[in-house]
């Protein structure tokens, strides 16, 4: 599939190259089984979850000076900016505002990216509250520069993690998805760069 001619139609089979699940706890998955994706967010003007803000949060709130936004651009999220370590910084990220997602029953979550070829984070936010601040349940992935990919992160891979450390629990309850989110938080000083193209629920 292209990025200039998608069609996303509510419910698709993804090829078996894309979808192995497996027990490995790394970034992505693989199985012969054929899966489903549906597609929670495009970000084609009027698309599916074009009603949904997207705002960032840095490394600011805590004295840092990491700079990044969200913006869309030709059908596509993009989430970019300049990570800094002055002052003990090093990470930015953006999230949903208002948003509720039931991903109970699912395998996980599917995204096509185009990244710079570093890792990053990708969040999902429940009702779930730890000293008073929302849980990021978070799965890692990698990028490869200038290249789109598939990518699916297994619901069994998110862990619970607070302000960078990752907490004993809870579990995460799928059923009561408040947010996603991207961050990126590698400890590298540099500009970074990720498009997505479209999130999905895979099944």
């Amino acid at each position: 599939m292209s990025a200039s001619s998608r069609s996303h139609p509510e419910s698709v089979t993804f090829s078996d190259t894309i979808l192995e699940f497996s027990s490995d706890t790394s970034s992505g998955s693989t199985s012969s089984a054929p899966s489903r994706k549906t597609v929670l967010f495009d970000f084609e003007p009027g698309g599916l979850g074009s009603e949904t803000e997207w705002i960032s949060i840095n490394d600011g709130i805590m004295g840092g000076r990491s700079r990044g936004m969200a913006s869309r651009a030709d059908g596509h999220l993009v989430f970019s900016g300049e990570i800094s370590l002055e002052n003990g910084g090093g990470f930015s990220s953006i999230r949903t505002g208002r948003y509720r997602a039931n991903l109970d029953g699912a395998k996980g979550v599917g995204m096509r990216v185009r990244g710079d070829g570093k890792c990053y984070q990708f969040r999902l936010y429940t009702h779930a509250f730890h000293e008073g601040t929302q849980i990021g349940y978070t799965a890692s992935f990698e990028t490869e520069k200038g290249s789109w990919s598939e990518i699916v992160l297994p619901l069994g891979h998110f862990e619970p993690r607070f302000r960078g450390r990752t907490l004993a629990g809870p579990e995460m309850d799928p059923a009561r998805i408040e947010g996603f989110g991207l961050l990126l938080a590698d400890k590298q000083e540099g500009a970074f760069r990720i498009e997505v193209d479209w999130i999905a629920r895979i099944d």
